[in-house]
């Protein structure tokens, strides 16, 4: 649902197609400090990435999406940098 949500092509209707991002960040939130998405951490991270690159982007949703990173990081910091590192979004400073 959250992914859906973050590819759709429909007219903005409530929060400027970002529906999908609240919902992840709030699954993050939610299940904070569990194991409860780590099988779907990864799957989770990678549509957000994969919707990063997608044209085109409005602000709004651009922000959303990088706070579906911060929130993943409040879930489990370690494996988000892992896969941050893992796919080359970080560097070394």
């Amino acid at each position: 649902m959250g992914t859906m949500s973050m590819f759709s092509t429909e007219s903005n209707v409530t929060v400027q197609n970002a529906e999908g991002c609240i919902f992840l960040q709030l699954l993050f939130q939610v299940f904070r400090e569990t194991s409860a998405l780590n099988d779907y951490f990864e799957n989770i991270l990678d549509k957000v990435l994969e919707r990063m690159r997608v044209q085109p982007m409005q602000d709004h949703l651009k922000r959303h999406l990088i706070l579906v990173f911060m929130t993943a990081l409040a879930y489990n910091s370690s494996a988000t940098f892992n896969y941050l590192d893992k796919h080359g979004v970080t560097q070394e400073m």
